[in-house]
């Protein structure tokens, strides 16, 4: 019924919230004002610490014991703990539909401005750190001993060069040579995807087409991953494919489409604290019912994505309206978390190789020493230095390759909305939504 209520609401150019409507600066919502949003990126800081933390609990267990779990309860929660780590790439899903829809509603105009710098800001900002990855990795690999996986990396380089990774995983499941330094780029390439079908989308429909649009997505992905399962098919169909992930990229857009309506704000914050604790709830017993939330299980890989989709999406809805001062907009706010967020990219990148090749040189050592039967002292070492090394080569790949594209960003600015919804030529890097936060990991 309230959906509905969003849905037939009239279209109207973007609006300045009143101060009723906004909190987080001065009444005003930051993310439609142009003003940069801090504790969105603390979002994206714990999306890429989820992900870090994920695969490095696998790869130490994979490299340092034999079952992979320890006869610790302490150690047994932990573990299954950051075995949900998964969902941190649902963040990042979740961020990309708020803010690339954002940026979309906002700078719509003639179409050829239109495309033409969406295209290229998108490009300068994933090409050149991805692409350099990718050689990094065929470069180095040999020469520290990982012939095989760089191999196999150069055997499969029309996949990965053409962000067909996720549909390479599909077809081809499993441990590959090149998984442990290559495997995790599937989502960059359902990003990818995204970016591609998107914005035709938006320019084409109007917002309230759009919503019944992303509506149509939500329950359309489901009911896919559903029907993957109940054909015997492999669950990583369901777990890397774009269209059964669009639930969490149409849950992000639905905000910055609602969020543009007359009023309908209000609904959403209204709306948001049991929507999320509802998800929160469902999560817990499925995590309770199935030994932990393994993305393998089939509960989890179709009600548990999309539960875990609208948590999300509510999160962002909660953090656009804290108030400057209160507990959870510091913390969110806090300079290390936000850091993390700023080189989440490079990170996200680097994370998996750097790990694996950490284990596989610390490995040769023996199995991981325990105290009172418990690994997690040496699960935290390996964590903290893989952890600290990764960020290091984030922010060095920031510093000495990605800034010297981004400054190229300038060049193709956005046309955006007007008070009146007209389009207007924008020299400002970057528009309204687009200056909350970047939305790739």
């Amino acid at each position: 019924m309230e959906f509905a209520r969003i849905m037939t609401t009239t279209n109207r150019p973007l609006q300045r919230p009143s101060d009723a409507d906004g909190a987080a600066t001065g009444g005003r919502l930051p993310a439609l004002d142009g003003l940069r949003v801090p504790a969105l990126d603390g979002l994206r800081g714990i999306a890429i610490a989820m992900v870090m933390l994920y695969h490095f609990d696998f790869l130490y267990h994979l490299h340092f014991t034999d079952e992979g779990a320890s006869l610790v309860l302490l150690d047994d929660l932990v573990s299954k703990t950051f075995g949900a780590g998964w969902a941190g790439v649902d963040l990042f899903f979740v961020l990309s539909g708020f803010l690339i829809t954002g940026i979309l509603y906002d700078a719509k105009g003639p179409a050829r401005r239109f495309f033409a710098s969406f295209y290229a800001r998108r490009s300068l900002r994933i090409f050149p750190a991805y692409y350099g990855f990718l050689a990094l990795l065929l470069v180095s690999l040999p020469l520290l001993g990982e012939t095989g996986a760089a191999e196999e990396i150069l055997r499969a380089l029309p996949w990965y060069a053409s962000y067909l990774t996720n549909v390479q995983e599909a077809l081809n499941p499993g441990l590959r040579p090149d998984f442990l330094f290559a495997g995790h780029i599937w989502s960059l390439a359902v990003e990818e995807q995204f970016y591609l079908v998107w914005p035709a989308f938006v320019f084409l429909f109007s917002r309230r087409t759009l919503l019944w649009v992303c509506a149509a997505g939500l329950l359309a992905a489901l009911a896919l991953r559903a029907g993957f399962d109940l054909a015997g098919l492999p669950s990583s169909l369901g777990y890397v494919l774009t269209p059964a992930r669009m639930d969490a990229l149409a849950a992000g857009a639905i905000i910055a489409l609602v969020a543009r309506g007359p009023g309908s704000l209000r609904l959403l914050r209204a709306w948001a604290p049991a929507l999320a604790g509802t998800s929160l709830v469902l999560l817990l017993l499925l995590g309770a019912l199935n030994d932990g939330l393994p993305p393998q299980n089939a509960w989890v890989h179709t009600v548990g994505f999309s539960m875990v989709a609208l948590l999300f999406a509510a999160c962002i809805v909660l953090t656009l309206g804290l108030r400057v001062g209160s507990t959870a907009h510091a913390a969110l706010s806090n300079a290390p978390l936000r850091w993390m967020g700023r080189y989440s990219y490079a990170a996200y990148l680097l994370h998996l190789p750097t790990a694996t090749l950490l284990a596989r040189k610390a490995g040769a050592f023996g199995d991981a020493p325990d105290v009172q039967g418990s690994t997690l002292p040496g699960e935290l070492a390996f964590m903290v230095t893989a952890g600290a090394i990764t960020l290091a080569l984030a922010w060095l790949s920031w510093q000495l390759w990605e800034s010297r594209f981004l400054r190229l960003k300038r060049r193709f600015p956005y046309q955006e909305r007007t008070a009146s919804g007209s389009a207007s030529a924008g020299e400002s890097d970057a528009p309204v939504v687009a200056a909350a936060a970047d939305p790739l990991p």
